[in-house]
């Protein structure tokens, strides 16, 4: 299982949000579940111990290489991108409620095939929300990484995370919020 997560804001906390999802994901993650139950479970917990204000968005893959399967379930995150190894990249949206908020979650699963050598990468929104020091729109975030994620084909998937990265970063700049980004081959 891959995991992908953004707890809102950058104060105390949402350094224990952090805390309480790394536990609750490491008991409930596994076979005995589903991603949207795993969510489902880490969603109760995270309601009774946040403040009001304080929530995070996620995303689950869980990658079967014997189905030669992956069930995405997001929280409000941003889409995966899956890269097969024979097509473009696109984006994977699976609706879903942000953790911690609401006492009952809305979650859909996505579940897709795969083979050898595709593709996915996760990451926080910073990644295609920002341009350097300006924001961007979502839409024009996700299409530019999808073109940058294309351009790393021919790389292994640590180059082409580094790659990708070192494109979004512009000298002399910092960004806004936490960066992340996650490659995964099958």
């Amino acid at each position: 299982g891959y995991f992908c997560a953004d707890v809102s804001g950058h104060d105390l906390g949402s350094s224990l949000a952090t805390s309480a999802f790394k536990a609750l994901i490491h008991q409930n993650a596994g076979l005995l579940y589903t991603p949207d139950e795993t969510f489902r479970i880490v969603n109760s917990v995270l309601t009774t111990v946040l403040g009001e204000s304080v929530y995070l968005t996620a995303v689950y893959a869980l990658v079967n290489r014997r189905k030669k399967e992956i069930q995405i379930v997001s929280a409000g995150h941003p889409p995966v991108i899956f890269f097969p190894l024979d097509g473009k990249p696109y984006q994977i949206e699976s609706a879903g409620d942000v953790l911690g908020i609401f006492d009952n979650v809305v979650l859909e699963i996505k579940k897709i095939k795969v083979k050898k050598g595709d593709r996915l990468f996760l990451y926080t929104d910073c990644i295609i929300e920002e341009d350097g020091s300006k924001q961007i729109s979502r839409a024009v975030g996700i299409q530019r990484l999808i073109d940058h994620i294309e351009k790393t084909k021919e790389k292994s998937i640590d180059d082409a995370v580094n790659n990708i990265i070192l494109n979004f970063l512009k000298p002399g700049t910092s960004p806004e919020d936490d960066i992340l980004l996650m490659g995964v081959e099958i």
